[in-house]
């Protein structure tokens, strides 16, 4: 179920949403795109707004292009 917040136009996803999201990767897998050093322009971009992490779909969307044109290019 996704999140909406009041006044944001796009939906938020948790992360397990996320992870389905993303062709059911892991959370683990999750965390460590997240995690790269920004120089790899292979990060996934998040919020935490309390302890939750939350996604903005079009933040997926753009990894997503990242993945399939460096998959492309090799």
């Amino acid at each position: 179920m996704a999140i909406y917040i009041k006044g944001h136009p796009e939906g938020l996803l948790d992360l397990k949403e996320a992870q389905q999201y993303l062709g059911g990767i892991g959370r683990t897998t999750v965390y460590s795109y997240m995690n790269r050093p920004p120089h790899e322009n292979r990060l996934i971009k998040a919020s935490r707004p309390g302890r939750k992490l939350l996604f903005t779909r079009r933040d997926l969307d753009t990894f997503i292009e990242m993945e399939q044109a460096l998959a492309e290019a090799a």
